[in-house]
This record gives structure tokens, sequence and C-alpha cells, in this order.
């Protein structure tokens, strides 16, 4: 019936402040639950053009970039989903042949870092092109100081920040971490990575970096295990803090923020691809998990558009390139009903986004005869007296 709570109405000034507490508790609970139980859809889109792995993905316009793939040891150019039509497109190639890139949306302008060249591992370099998807073209920028691939990438206030990733199959993971400012064309090193990983997820959340799960590469190369960590840098402090770590291993796995929350999908550990997707709750510092992506990938593309996860590319669960793509829709969690003190009277009120919610009452829960609050249609607050007779209220969808 899409309730979400219901709780007596405060009845006198003494009572008020402890009657509010237990409201919100009461409300942080069922709003708990209902988080808990969202899940979300899968829907299959259009393939890609080609059978694309290693790319790297950005937004732009409402659509999705997959960049530096490649497609049977090539090099693609830039893919372009249009969800509005279904549809993808090509646009201008990348003057550099590569694979594995770092890239970040910045002034409406994709900057594209480092990265492996011509998709061979050995070959890793600094150079830093950007792309004009105005104009589809590409010009020169300063190239970083370190050559490497599959690094963890994130644009926090108008800069570049990567970390981890790896040069060379002989060498071991990157834990340094570079700062690009494209305002004057230059480079800086923040504080390192606390453990060197490659093919981590990295996020901006809440002004800060966050670097989860990959792999660790011990110097001198040998076997990569995925990991489950969780680092998060404060540009402020330039200080690295830990998170809940993920529920299991994972490499190669794509992810992107959805109001507030990372939500991760994708990746290999020991068992080979990964499907569950995870979710990580920075408020919270605790991971939940909703439905499971549909095509287990490794090495795919994603990126969020409109509140929506997408992704494509990858290789399957059989280890074959694949040119399928999927986009998750995370379901919209019911609003939550608040209480406040305002004199002698209670206002109860919710978030505007969900004007789809009236507030309705009751004066006996025991036999309840909901009604709905005369002013409550289809306002977001509705006022009460606290020295009326006990009252009980819910939210109810319309």
């Amino acid at each position: 019936m899409g309730v979400l709570s219901e709780q007596s109405e405060i009845t006198n000034q003494t009572a008020m402040k402890t009657r509010i507490q237990n409201l919100l508790l009461t409300l942080a609970i069922f709003a708990g639950i209902h988080q808990a139980a969202a899940q979300g859809t899968w829907t299959n889109i259009a393939s890609m053009p080609t059978v694309l792995v290693e790319a790297s993905g950005a937004t732009f316009c409402g659509q999705f970039y997959a960049i530096d793939g490649t497609a049977g040891g090539s090099i693609e150019p830039p893919e372009v989903y249009n969800p509005a039509t279904n549809g993808w497109s090509y646009k201008m190639p990348d003057p550099i042949s590569r694979t594995m890139t770092a890239v970040g949306v910045i002034s409406n302008k994709i900057y594209i870092a480092e990265g492996w060249g011509s998709a061979d591992i050995n070959l890793s370099t600094t150079a830093l092109e950007i792309y004009d998807p105005v104009a589809d073209s590409w010009t020169n920028g300063t190239s970083s100081g370190i050559p490497r691939g599959n690094s963890a990438t994130a644009v926090i206030n108008g800069k570049l920040y990567i970390t981890g990733g790896l040069a060379s199959f002989s060498s071991g993971d990157i834990s340094t971490l570079e700062i690009y400012d494209p305002t004057s064309d230059t480079w800086s090193t923040g504080q390192s990575l606390p453990i060197a990983t490659e093919g981590a997820v990295g996020a901006a959340m809440n002004g800060e970096f966050y670097v989860v799960g990959g792999s660790a590469r011990p110097s001198g190369g040998g076997a990569s295990p995925a990991i489950t960590n969780v680092f998060i840098y404060n540009p402020t402090n330039d200080s690295w803090s830990s998170g809940a770590p993920m529920p299991s291993p994972r490499a190669g796995a794509v992810g992107g923020v959805i109001n507030g929350k990372l939500y991760i999908t994708g990746g290999t550990d020991s068992n080979g691809t990964n499907n569950p997707v995870v979710v990580y709750d920075p408020v919270a510092n605790s991971w939940s998990m909703v439905a499971g992506e549909p095509t287990p990938r490794g090495l795919g593309v994603g990126v969020v558009v409109n509140g929506n996860l997408y992704v494509g590319g990858g290789y399957d669960q059989n280890n074959n390139p694949t040119s399928s793509a999927e986009v998750f829709t995370p379901e919209t969690p019911s609003p939550t009903l608040v209480i406040a003190a305002a004199g002698n009277q209670s206002v109860l009120f919710w978030p505007a986004s969900a004007t789809n919610y009236v507030l309705q009452s009751t004066t006996n829960l025991s036999s309840p005869n909901w009604v709905t609050a005369s002013d409550a249609v289809p306002v977001i607050a509705f006022t009460v007296t606290n020295t009326s007779s006990a009252r009980f209220f819910r939210l109810q969808s319309q």
C-alpha cells in the first residue's frame, strides 16, 4: 500500500522531545527495512557495436561513453550509447592507441590519462589527451609522471585523481596518487594509497576519493589476489582512512554513485566472474546487496547516467569477450516522515521529491480509520496542535 511509517502525535510539551526522538527512531527503523529490501531491475539494452573489453567509461550530456577499449587486439574508437534512442554510435578515435585508461569529465571535456599502450601492458604510457565531445576532437595535455593502466580514478572539485594500477607484469602494483589540475595543466602527488592495487573501482562521494577492491600484486610480479579493502582519501587533509570492507573480494569490477551510495557490479575473484551487485552506504559505512546482474562480467565498462547504472562489454563467465549491455535501475526509496516541534504545534514533513505521498491520520491504531489530512494533498508538510487528542500518522502513496 506504500505505507512507510506510523506513529502517535505528540500530546504535550513535556513529552515532546522524547516522543520526537522515539518517532525518528521508529522512522529510521522503517526506512532501514525498506532500504534493505529495495532491489531494482536490470534491463537489456542494445549490444555494443563490438565485443569490447578493457574500456573506460564517462558520462556526458546524458550519454554513456566507452573509451579506449579493445576488440580482438585492435583499439576501438569511443562507442557512445544514447538512452533516448537505445542506439550506439562511434566518435573520433583517441590519437594514442591504448586501453585501461584513467578517465574523468571536467568542465564539459573528457580527460583520458595513462593506460596500457596498444593493449600491451608492457607499453604503458603517461600520455594525457583531452576529448571535446561537442566538437568531436582531441587535444594534448601535459603527460603524467607514471606509466600505468588499470588504475582507479575520480574527479573531485575539478581535478582528476588517479591511484593504483600496473605498469608491467614484471612489476608490482602501484600506490602513487597523482592529481591533475586542468586549470594549470599540471600534475602533483598526494599521499600514497595504503596498499598498492590494480583493478579497483574509483568513485567520488562527499568530496572524497573512494578506492574499492581490486587486486594486490607483489613487487616483482606473481599472483594478484582480489581484495575487499575500501580506502577513502580526503583531499583537504591529504590522508587515507578505511571503510567497511566489501562482502567479498573482487577486481576489475565497475560501479557508480546513485543517490549518495556506491553501486558495484561484475569483477572477478578466485572463483571467476562475480555478478552480485553490492551497495556501499558511506553514511552507515555498511554494505548491502541488490539484484545481481544477468550477465556476469569482468573488465567491463560502466557509468551512471541519470541515476541508472549502465554496464557493457568485458569478459563473460566463460572468459569470452562480450558485446552485451545492460542497465540497472534502482528501486526508488519511499520518503521518510519527519516530525519537528514548532511552538505548541508539531510539523510533519517529507522530501519535496515525494509529493506523490499524502499524510493520513487516525485516532485508534487498534481499529484504525485512516483519513487523509485535508491540507496534505499534494503539500509536503502538515501541522497539528500538540494539545489535541492522541493521533497517529502515516505516509500513504496516492
